[in-house]
């Protein structure tokens, strides 16, 4: 009978620290803010989940969440009456609103709504739940978070942060949360029992470093506002009190958490399961590769131990290793390295790489990213490398050479699958590969490209070069998997020539972003179009072409630049108007561009471009420049990548043409080492 009481107790303890978690998360950062289709995406992934939850289930545990559940309804009938239970971070907005000079703009910001956001934000995956699309299109709920958004520093509000940036924080924190929990042994998440607040220190302490990521453009929202992970886990602790006074709903949480997450799997320094190779011995230093023992090779496949690779990463993290990456290298024309998911519990921020080699090509992936992947799945993790067929590589040369340029590697296929399921792409994270050249390359006509097999097309992909002793090795940057290859290509244009622009002009169209309106003409001071600037974005960012969904009423399947749009709106790089049009045929000003410009920088540094403080005018037309516009335009000033007209303005409204585009363009790759200087 104690046993099980034991056990209980633990189950109490656990589950307290994730529902605190998710509870804290909806506060107020579980809204989703962005259009139909991200909520619909969301809603299928949460509705899987709850499907599993649901099926897990015993009889009693359905009745004590059903009951919480209920009580947590009841809440909207009474939103006076109820307030109380956001104090902790009504009581931060209220400050930030009494200190606000423009109060009268932010109307719905009272108590009564806040808790009304929070309650939105509880979404109810039973069959007569909202759903995300129903949050997202409550009118209500989204003029409360505009003006939250804006009172928190983001002036454009809704049209600044969308669903990524919001579910980000939370999705980040559970992650690390369950990764945390899963590492620890059953006699380690035992001495939380008569701890609570240890409990909800952890919990706390996660929630603490997502507030401190740049790279979470909603944590800058929340800590404008003054909000701390410490009002969070209070607010999360009132509505727990409110909602399961006799904790039994916390009980079932947990059972269902341990049982279908997982946790609680870890080991300590006892014994272990499995073969392979025991970590390394207490002092000494690791120098990049894993002993022969911890890899088990079978033909191409090369199954790595989970406890030497734990091993490895801890003593790299620790600053106990020569190398901050692991090298695992196979032979011939493929190696499939399966990674066992065990060894990435709790590397959630890991500074280790894991780098699978094959003759010229090499695969490097940051942990952080494997561990991310990896959660909620048995897995293993399995990188394949491999030397492209030669009827593959016959087609990418082809391809080239019908655009008149060079292949001058072996393609190589680099891909990652997950079990049983394929990654297609890394939301944003520009993971790198490397292959070697057995010659210099001139890094002003040469590039990486990545072959799209569907389209038979070849496209840019970010990349370094970097010359030796008679070879050059290629660092490829992308976000997503492909075959890749390098071509050289030198491409310019009979309309360029002694233009101001003709060399960045001619870089760009060598490295295939940049094309002419015809073979020999590029149109240097022509108007540009926003169509042309989408395909120009994801082009130089190395994004995929995306099947167009027809999200606009003046964009069609079968128009050259659907694939290049829809792309573009995906990745949050260009938005359309509000009547339903994207109007691909409209020019584009100069502020614009600049604003256009920074998004794709925000994009590929994962949010790290910010705001900075205008110390005086940095034009002598700064006062013509939008206020949504401004602090992007003096930003990019800052970093060389616009700057004046005429040696002193900078002409906001001024149409932008196709040559200032490739020029900017270049110096934005340059800025992120997307391409040498």
């Amino acid at each position: 009978m104690m046993k099980n009481k034991s056990k209980k107790l633990m189950a109490a303890s656990i589950s307290a620290s994730l529902l605190l978690s998710s509870l804290s998360m909806a506060l107020p950062a579980g809204i989703p803010l962005a259009n139909q289709a991200w909520a619909a995406e969301l809603d299928k992934q949460l509705l899987e989940k709850a499907k599993q939850l649901r099926n897990a289930m015993t009889a009693e545990e359905e009745a004590n969440i059903k009951a919480a559940r209920e009580r947590f309804r009841a809440l909207k009938s009474d939103l006076s009456g109820n307030a109380e239970l956001v104090a902790p971070i009504w009581n931060r907005v209220k400050a930030k609103l009494d200190a606000a000079d423009n109060k009268d703009q932010y109307p719905d910001l009272t108590a009564e709504n806040m808790l009304y956001l929070v309650l939105q934000a509880g979404i109810d995956y039973s069959p007569d739940g909202s759903t995300a699309v129903e949050v997202i299109q409550d009118g209500q709920t989204r003029r409360i978070t505009d003006q939250l958004i804006k009172l928190g520093g983001l002036d454009k509000g809704l049209g600044e942060v969308d669903l990524k940036d919001v579910t980000m924080l939370a999705r980040k924190t559970k992650i690390n949360l369950e990764q945390r929990f899963r590492n620890m042994t059953a006699a380690e998440l035992a001495r939380l029992l008569n701890n609570r607040a240890e409990a909800e220190k952890i919990v706390e302490e996660e929630i603490g470093k997502m507030l401190d990521d740049p790279s979470i453009r909603f944590s800058k929202v929340l800590k404008n506002l003054g909000v701390t992970s410490a009002d969070l886990i209070e607010t999360a602790k009132r509505f727990i009190r409110k909602v399961d006074p006799d904790f039994k709903a916390i009980l079932s949480t947990a059972s269902l958490i341990i049982r279908t997450e997982g946790l609680g799997q870890g080991r300590s320094g006892g014994g272990r399961r499995g073969g392979g190779s025991a970590p390394a011995p207490s002092g000494s230093t690791f120098e990049g590769k894993l002993s022969d023992s911890a890899l088990v090779k079978s033909g191409s496949t090369i199954t790595v131990d989970a406890a030497a690779l734990k091993a490895a990463i801890e003593a790299i993290d620790s600053g106990n290793a020569t190398t901050d990456t692991i090298t695992i290298a196979g032979s011939g024309d493929v190696v499939r390295v399966e990674l066992p998911v065990a060894a990435f519990a709790g590397a959630g921020s890991s500074k280790a790489f894991i780098a699978i080699e094959l003759g010229s090509a090499k695969y490097k992936l940051p942990v952080s990213l494997l561990s991310s992947l990896s959660s909620g799945s048995a897995g293993p993790i399995v990188v394949t490398v491999q030397r492209s067929e030669a009827a593959t590589e016959t087609k990418v040369a082809e391809t080239a050479r019908k655009l008149g340029i060079d292949l001058i590697t072996t393609p190589h296929e680099f891909s990652i699958a997950v079990g049983d399921v394929k990654i297609t792409g890394y939301n944003g994270i520009y993971v790198e590969r490397e292959l070697t050249i057995d010659k210099p390359v001139n890094p002003t006509y040469g590039t990486g490209v990545w072959y799209d097999p569907d389209s038979s097309a070849i496209y840019f992909i970010p990349t370094l070069f970097e010359n030796g002793d008679g070879n050059s090795t290629a660092r490829l940057k992308s976000p997503h998997d492909s075959i890749y290859g390098i071509i050289e290509s030198h491409r310019t244009f009979l309309d360029i020539d002694g233009h101001w622009a003709q060399s960045d002009i001619e870089t760009m169209a060598s490295k295939l972003i940049v094309m002419g309106m015809s073979e020999n003409e590029f149109a240097p001071d022509e108007k540009l179009t926003r169509a042309q600037f989408a395909a120009l974005l994801v082009r130089s960012l190395g994004l995929k072409p995306d099947a167009y969904q027809s999200r606009f009423k003046d964009v069609t399947a079968s128009d050259w630049h659907s694939s290049f749009v829809e792309a573009a709106f995906k990745a949050g790089l260009i938005e359309g108007y509000e009547d339903g049009t994207f109007r691909p045929e409209v020019t584009l000003d100069r502020e614009q561009l600049a604003v256009l410009i920074a998004r794709a920088i925000r994009f590929a540094e994962a949010g790290r471009l910010t705001s900075v403080q205008r110390d005086g005018a940095v034009f002598s037309d700064q006062h013509a420049i939008s206020a949504w516009a401004a602090d992007d335009v003096v930003q990019l000033a800052s970093l060389g990548i616009v700057g004046t007209v005429d040696g002193k303005s900078f002409e906001p409204k001024q149409q932008a043409s196709r040559a200032q585009a490739a020029v900017i363009l270049k110096r934005m790759l340059t800025h992120l080492k997307f391409i040498n200087e």
